[in-house]
């Protein structure tokens, strides 16, 4: 399972339009790699095939977004910076063993993030030196 961040600022405004939240990440974790995830309709038409009608309608309304890649030593992260031209907050997903506190913090003092706190009902666990998740699941909401 993996480490769940939102990143967020504190008073719930955007975070900024996607061009400057992009250069803020990418100066803050050199080698990320910005990408457009499809929206449905283009997944459709990709895939050729006739779709049973909900799951057509699900990804009728599903629209593109713009997301990032970073691979560590060990571990790997993704962004989800949304549909629309404001980004309101970033999610992002921890995956691997290896030790994203490095990078974390880069981003954290690139955007200026401050203080965290768990949030969810399974935020139980706790990250060990090596930066693995221990219990089921993590989701941890960092403020601006």
């Amino acid at each position: 399972m993996p480490w769940e961040l939102t990143i967020a600022r504190a008073d719930h405004a955007p975070l900024g339009d996607v061009e400057a939240v992009r250069r803020a990440v990418e100066a803050a974790i050199p080698g990320i790699r910005f990408y457009r995830e499809p929206g449905g309709i283009e997944k459709m038409a990709a895939a050729g095939i006739e779709f049973p009608e909900a799951l057509r309608r699900h990804l009728e309304s599903s629209p593109a977004t713009t997301q990032a890649d970073y691979e560590g030593d060990g571990f790997s992260i993704r962004l989800f910076l949304g549909a629309g031209p404001v980004v309101e907050s970033v999610g992002a997903e921890v995956r691997g063993c290896g030790d994203p506190a490095p990078e974390l913090r880069r981003l954290a003092q690139g955007t200026g993030l401050g203080h965290h706190r768990r949030c969810g009902r399974n935020a139980r666990s706790t990250v060990g030196k090596r930066g693995r998740s221990h219990g089921q699941h993590r989701s941890t909401r960092l403020l601006l």
